[in-house]
């Protein structure tokens, strides 16, 4: 069975959209999104502003935390919140409208 790696992409953009439209959670985004972007998407597949786009986006949702006290031991953790303010601003740069 042959990978198609543009469809992993796609499901990139499906999770952001289920995301923002409060279908699944930031744990459930984070994790999901870390699988994908980490471990399966060929990042050639990706234009120049996508590529920069989801790497803000890992780059933050590796950070994420549902525990406000380990956020406040660990400020580099990031809250609900916060991951959504990032993905809701990625979302506006890549024209996903939810």
């Amino acid at each position: 069975m042959m990978n198609n790696y543009s469809n992993y992409k796609e499901q990139i953009y499906d999770l952001i959209i289920k995301y923002l439209s409060k279908k699944i959670d930031a744990e459930y985004f984070c994790d999901a999104y870390e699988n994908l972007y980490n471990l399966k998407l060929d990042k050639d597949v990706l234009s120049p502003s996508e590529y920069q786009i989801f790497a803000r986006i890992f780059d933050s949702v590796v950070w994420y935390s549902p525990y406000e006290k380990e956020r406040e031991e660990i400020p580099n953790y990031l809250s609900d919140s916060q991951i959504f303010e990032i993905v809701n601003n990625a979302s506006k740069k890549l024209n996903i409208n939810v």
